[in-house]
């Protein structure tokens, strides 16, 4: 009866859930649902219990569909014949900040850590796994605080929502070859890594990927109608998850690879991606509420620290994209502020969490999730402002 109760709950809030925030600034917050996991955090064991540790394990597929949702959205953005047209220095640009802004994470959360738990491998597995997390940023949060004001005429906002895009590659690599570490016992086991087979199984998750790809673009390209195809989708989404989680692969990179290989096969099929889009706001407010009532601090301190790493964050992609704008002959203006620019901090990092938060769940692990989370949340606050002012926008008339 409580799982029932659970899952209407749940359906409630996420088709009750208001499209936009109403005032400008709070539109990021409530776009990428930071509302939503604070009110699962208020829905869980650590508040009202509604949805205890029993009734999160009943709902699980749930949360598989939701990560599932994600990496397909995310891999449908990787069309090879529109990405051949990019020069790839803009591609070194993108990866460059990321990779500077989870380098200076890393750096800065590793010792944090071993003074907070202890000095072995496995607290450096969870700096990595946290440099990894938030490395990548969020096109939607760039492309909300556009809305309403005017661009400064050097401010290079393509550029910016290129990279923003492209940086998303970077958490989702991790995944892979993180849960290869975890197979083998080494992620937050206290082991040496094992490398090559850790690689085998990232391997097993590409050609998985790869595989239900085929399956999708063989299903899809023959059906019209837009509820068939959105049934289509629920059906695929929920296969996927089921099998990637009987091989004891992450959903989130295995649908990643998915939609990057439909989307190769069939080209832009603005219908159907737009469907898939505009459907996905249920499925990712629940998962936001599911994520959140499994959501544990694992140390008060993490709530000192993370607005210490995002300010971090910001530095690292920052430094990473003036960096690149020197050694690479990138556009003009590369350097405006960029780290403001790119504060938004995507929905992966979250489902990175969401990954892994059922089987790596002790103290150190609940420390890292923490600050991953809280990382989310302080850019779904301040990210829009930030953005806007390095961007040079004023209200529009």
């Amino acid at each position: 009866m409580k799982i029932l109760l659970g899952l209407v709950v749940l359906l409630v809030l996420a088709l009750a859930a208001p499209r936009r925030g109403r005032r400008s600034r709070a539109r990021g917050f409530f776009l990428v649902g930071g509302e939503f996991l604070l009110l699962g955090w208020a829905l869980g064991d650590r508040g009202l219990g509604l949805l205890d540790d029993g009734t999160l394990v009943a709902l699980e597929p749930l949360l598989t569909l939701g990560l599932g949702w994600i990496g397909l959205l995310v891999g449908l953005q990787f069309e090879w014949r529109l990405l051949r047209r990019t020069p790839v220095r803009l591609y070194l640009v993108g990866l460059a900040q990321g990779l500077a802004a989870g380098a200076l994470v890393f750096l800065a959360a590793w010792p944090m850590l071993i003074v907070l738990f202890e000095n072995s491998w496995r607290t450096g597995a969870a700096a990595a796994f946290l440099a990894a997390a938030v490395a990548g940023s969020s096109v939607q949060i760039l492309g909300v605080s556009a809305r309403g004001f005017r661009l400064d005429k050097d401010a290079p906002l393509p550029l910016y929502r290129f990279c923003a895009a492209v940086d998303t590659l970077l958490p989702l690599a991790a995944l892979a070859l993180l849960f290869g570490f975890h197979h083998e016992g080494a992620l937050l086991g206290g082991i040496e890594p094992c490398w090559l087979p850790a690689l085998g199984w990232a391997g097993r998750a590409v050609l998985l990927g790869a595989a239900l790809g085929l399956v999708l673009a063989a299903l899809i390209q023959n059906v019209r109608e837009a509820g068939h195809r959105l049934l289509l989708l629920l059906g695929f989404l929920g296969f996927s998850g089921g099998l990637a989680g009987a091989l004891d692969l992450p959903p989130l990179f295995v649908n990643f690879v998915a939609g990057m290989v439909t989307v190769n096969l069939l080209g832009h099929q603005r219908h159907t991606w737009e469907l898939a889009t505009a459907s996905e706001r249920p499925f990712y407010f629940i998962f936001l509420l599911l994520v959140g009532a499994d959501w544990r601090l694992g140390s008060s301190w993490v709530l000192a620290l993370a607005p210490a790493l995002f300010a971090l964050r910001l530095l690292g992609k920052a430094a990473g994209m003036r960096l690149a704008s020197r050694l690479l002959p990138a556009p003009a203006g590369i350097g405006l502020r960029p780290g403001l620019a790119l504060a938004g901090q995507g929905a992966v990092s979250v489902a990175m969490v969401a990954s892994f938060q059922f089987q790596e769940r002790d103290a150190l692990a609940a420390a890292a999730y923490s600050l991953v989370l809280l990382g989310f949340l302080l850019s779904a606050a301040l990210a829009p402002a930030l953005a806007r002012r390095a961007l040079g926008r004023e209200d529009a008339a």
